[in-house]
């Protein structure tokens, strides 16, 4: 009789461990499903964030320039960097894309102006162009705030 009463305690033990791994596999198989509808959709819309082109990340600070000759003939951006805020910015990292006639870019890259720019004012710059184009698009992407003007 012992023996029979052990069988039976094993086949419970096994029968609600079998039902539980099952319901842990379907869990499993969920999540997974999750993960992998993630790893799809997120990346997608980081790339449709990254294309999204001609805005300022900084309110109020914005860059407009012409094209121009660097020297050694090298083709180049003149412009001014206006700051519209209430802070003061220095080292601003600009986005410079080459754009065709139809407004397309066909080169980018990246400059930066060093100068401090004090609120409400603008600085002129000159910076190196990725190819030479006919027009050129500048977007602020980046710079150190250092202090606020006023009381």
């Amino acid at each position: 009789m012992p023996l029979a009463r052990n069988h039976t305690v094993r086949r419970r033990i096994f029968t609600v461990g079998s039902g539980h791994l099952m319901s842990t596999m379907r869990r499993l198989r969920g999540i997974g499903r999750l993960l992998l509808v993630g790893l799809v959709v997120l990346p997608a819309a980081a790339m449709a964030q990254s294309y999204y082109y001609g805005e300022s990340t900084i309110r109020g600070l914005t860059a407009a320039g012409d094209p121009a000759i660097a020297k050694g003939g090298k083709p180049a951006v003149e412009g001014y960097l206006n700051n519209d805020t209430k802070y003061w910015w220095r080292h601003v990292q600009l986005r410079v894309e080459a754009l065709d006639a139809s407004g397309g870019v066909t080169a980018s890259g990246f400059a930066w102006v060093d100068p401090q720019v004090p609120p409400g004012s603008r600085v002129y710059f000159k910076v190196p162009a990725p190819a030479a184009a006919s027009s050129y698009r500048l977007v602020v992407v980046n710079g150190d705030m250092l202090r606020v003007s006023g009381p």
